[in-house]
């Protein structure tokens, strides 16, 4: 069962409760241990914040430990990236999932990218880091074990492998992604919508999914 936060968000008392709770993975999104390249993206957390979370989920008992970097971000240089493999090395971390920046439409890095004023890497640089990436954690006894993915032996996140062999999975609460008998969908994103639909017996799909998804599920 996992979990993800920030490291910012997480504090001892929220991690034994994860822990009473049945919680054995909790996945911190990192990004990056550069404080100008955090700032840069927005988060709210910096690098100091990044190794007390993992210190403080490895103290209450978490074996099972994420930890998300980004690269292609705006400014980050090939210097940039190995400083945080090798800083996520030294620490007690058994997965590592490392994206790719995508920008997205109607976000300000679109905004600033149609205005040529993003300075990413491009597309050859980025490559350049996602081989470094994969070089240095394979090196490290982590396995490649999915495009985004790395493990060490016994540390592969299920649902990880879930999506990689398409297999269906169920969406449970507000604004969750399901995959049911090929088809994709979402449930309502805002809490009070959720609720309702729930209470009034409707599922609280956003949109409707085809009926060859409809005739699986019957709200008991």
């Amino acid at each position: 069962m996992t979990f993800e936060a920030n490291p910012d968000s997480i504090t001892p008392d929220k991690l034994r409760v994860l822990r009473e709770y049945g919680v054995n993975r909790i996945s911190f999104g990192a990004q990056t241990f550069r404080d100008h390249l955090l700032m840069a993206i927005g988060r709210a957390h910096d690098s100091d914040a990044i190794f007390a979370a993992i210190d403080a989920a490895f103290a209450a008992g978490f074996r099972h430990i994420n930890v998300d970097l980004m690269f292609g971000l705006p400014e980050q240089t090939m210097e940039d990236v190995e400083d945080s493999l090798m800083r996520v090395l030294a620490l007690p971390v058994d997965h590592v999932s490392a994206y790719w920046l995508k920008v997205e439409p109607g976000t300000p890095f679109a905004k600033w990218q149609a205005l040529d004023q993003l300075p990413l890497p491009g597309e050859d640089e980025e490559a350049d880091m996602y081989d470094l990436v994969r070089q240095t954690l394979t090196q490290h006894g982590f396995r490649h074990y999915e495009i985004s993915n790395f493990a060490k032996p016994g540390g592969e996140a299920r649902h990880n492998l879930v999506y990689w062999r398409n297999q269906a999975y169920l969406a449970a609460g507000a604004g969750a992604h399901g995959y049911v008998r090929g088809v994709r969908h979402e449930n309502l994103r805002k809490i009070r919508d959720y609720l309702h639909a729930i209470a009034t017996g409707r599922r609280p799909f956003a949109g409707r999914p085809p009926s060859r998804f409809l005739s699986a599920w019957k709200i008991r």
